[in-house]
């Protein structure tokens, strides 16, 4: 454990490392697996007080004490206490002085608990204009369009259409592009765009390991069918 330690302290204060982000992870993986969780949690609570005049280390601790509360059950008060460690972090929070990831976990927070879209998308878009082509940077890139893609303005869809494309241009991880057919099928469909919109309901069903949403796809898929007159087709797949 001292070794992981004095590993992680070393590259504390280099915040786009990759070092920083690999030595973390092997430090967690470590305390959740060795220790108990009080005693993981004693461990990186002091890590944070220790780390309070190094941003980048102490967003890892604090990103550390969440996870470590995500592996228990979800009961209120460990909501409550995740909630709390990502207020700490969020206090005069500078992208500048963290890792990408860190970044990304306060910006999912901002929009899945605040619903706080623009504080979300205004930590994304650090990642995507200051630091392109790093880690995370794919995650930015289609977490901020699916949040764009909500906005009922034309520019912000346009906007989140231009990075789904990106995507699905240059990004071969299965995941991310799950999301950006899924999100690209909506918004064509979303503008009544149906013979658009329905090769991407098609390829989201073709692709069986992708499940995020395929009740919705199939429906939609079908109402692609109906809205351009096709009543027999659609009625096979509703």
């Amino acid at each position: 454990l001292a070794s992981l330690r004095s590993a992680v302290q070393e590259f504390g204060d280099q915040a786009t490392s990759n070092e920083l982000a690999e030595m973390f992870g092997s430090y967690l993986d470590f305390l959740k697996t060795n220790y108990t969780p009080e005693v993981a949690g004693k461990e990186l609570e002091d890590g944070a007080a220790a780390a309070f005049e190094i941003p980048a280390l102490k967003g890892w601790f604090l990103i550390g004490l969440i996870d470590l509360l995500s592996t228990e059950k979800d009961t209120p008060e460990n909501v409550e206490k995740r909630n709390q460690f990502y207020y700490r972090l969020d206090n005069k929070f500078a992208p500048s002085a963290h890792s990408n990831y860190v970044i990304v976990q306060l910006a999912r927070w901002a929009a899945e608990f605040r619903k706080d879209s623009q504080a979300a998308t205004k930590l994304y878009d650090y990642i995507i204009n200051e630091r392109p082509g790093t880690a995370n940077y794919n995650h930015a890139l289609v977490d901020t369009a699916v949040l764009l893609a909500k906005s009922e303005s034309p520019e912000d869809q346009a906007e989140a259409m231009k990075r789904f494309e990106k995507i699905l241009r240059e990004v071969p991880d299965e995941e991310l592009k799950e999301l950006a057919v899924l999100g690209t099928a909506r918004l064509l469909s979303k503008d009544k765009k149906f013979a658009e919109a329905q090769p991407f309901w098609e390829q989201y069903l073709d692709n069986r390991d992708w499940t995020v949403s395929r009740p919705e796809a199939n429906y939609d898929y079908a109402r692609c069918f109906d809205q351009q007159g096709n009543i027999n087709d659609a009625l096979k797949i509703y």
